[in-house]
């Protein structure tokens, strides 16, 4: 994988995108989930969780993904 894929919803990922992303990667999502840590998310209008996409890049770049994870000084 070269970069993300775009999500569905511009505001984020769904739970089974990242799931998704997160096998194709080989990434358990208990790492991802301790590297992701306490963040704020969003809802679609079907009531599913969005994972904001910078919470996503950030999450993998704690993980040791430089190639598709991005450090954010807000986080």
């Amino acid at each position: 994988m070269e970069k993300l894929p775009k999500s569905k919803n511009p505001i984020g990922y769904t739970k089974v995108e990242l799931q998704a992303i997160l096998k194709e990667l080989k990434i358990k999502y208990s790492i991802f989930s301790k590297a992701f840590g306490i963040n704020t998310c969003s809802l679609n209008e079907k009531g599913e969780t969005l994972y904001y996409h910078c919470d996503v890049e950030r999450a993998l770049w704690i993980i040791g993904n430089k190639l598709l994870g991005r450090h954010r000084m807000w986080d």
